[in-house]
């Protein structure tokens, strides 16, 4: 049988085979998102709907990309570092 996916989205349509089918997702936005999203919810003990979407981004560029799981999870720990020291600590206003 051919895959079909059906929708409007990124990933949509009637596939020669489930792996082409598979790159199809592993290449998408949609996918790049959602990986980032759960590795830093992962990572900050956090639920993915409460992540960072500017840091989901940063990370996302590097899945996108191709990147390894470990391009990914050193582009999670930069992103996560320079927005910590653009947050002030609430207890430096005491």
């Amino acid at each position: 049988p051919t895959p079909v996916v059906n929708g409007d989205g990124e990933v949509s349509g009637t596939f020669a085979s489930l792996p082409e089918m598979l790159d199809k997702i592993a290449g998408s936005q949609a996918f790049a998102d959602c990986f980032s999203r759960n590795l830093l919810a992962f990572f900050l003990e956090q639920a993915p709907e409460a992540v960072d979407t500017a840091a989901i981004a940063d990370v996302a560029a590097v899945v996108k990309a191709d990147g390894s799981l470990g391009d990914a999870v050193v582009q999670a720990v930069v992103s996560l570092e320079k927005r910590s020291q653009s947050t002030t600590p609430w207890c430096s206003a005491l």
